[in-house]
This record gives structure tokens, sequence and C-alpha cells, in this order.
């Protein structure tokens, strides 16, 4: 199998569901807030609104790879 790969686009995906995809490849991702969060809060309701690489880069998954993420709380 090739080690390229297409980077999906991931805003409006929840990041729980996200890092199962990143468990299945060596990808470990930043996640960063729009703004602050209280101390308990642990993104269960967040969705990525941001993302680098950008959706559509080609990325190496031979080599460990880096995501950021910017998230935000999904609005229920």
């Amino acid at each position: 199998p090739s080690a390229v790969a297409i980077m999906p686009n991931l805003k409006g995906i929840q990041l729980k569901n996200i890092q199962k995809l990143m468990n299945q490849n060596d990808v470990r991702a930043e996640v960063f807030h729009d703004n602050a969060q209280p101390q308990e809060h642990t993104c269960g309701q967040c969705v990525v609104i941001d993302q680098q690489p950008e959706a559509g880069a080609i990325v190496n998954l031979a080599k460990s790879l880096l995501m950021q993420l910017k998230v935000a709380q999904a609005i229920v």
C-alpha cells in the first residue's frame, strides 16, 4: 500500500470521531480551542473548525504526521 495519502476535510467532524482515525495510523494532533475553555472541559462535543495540513494536501504516512486542529464546541 502507498504511504502517500490526501488529507481529508475534517471541518465539522467531532474530535472524538477523528481520534479513531488517528489511532489507525501514526497520526498525532495538537488541539487548539477557538476560545478559552473551563478546566473541566473534555472536548466531548467539540468539532473541527480549521485544520493543518489543509484538506486536499498530500501527506506522507510513512512518517509520523502531526495535525493541528482548531476546535469549537458544537452548537447543540
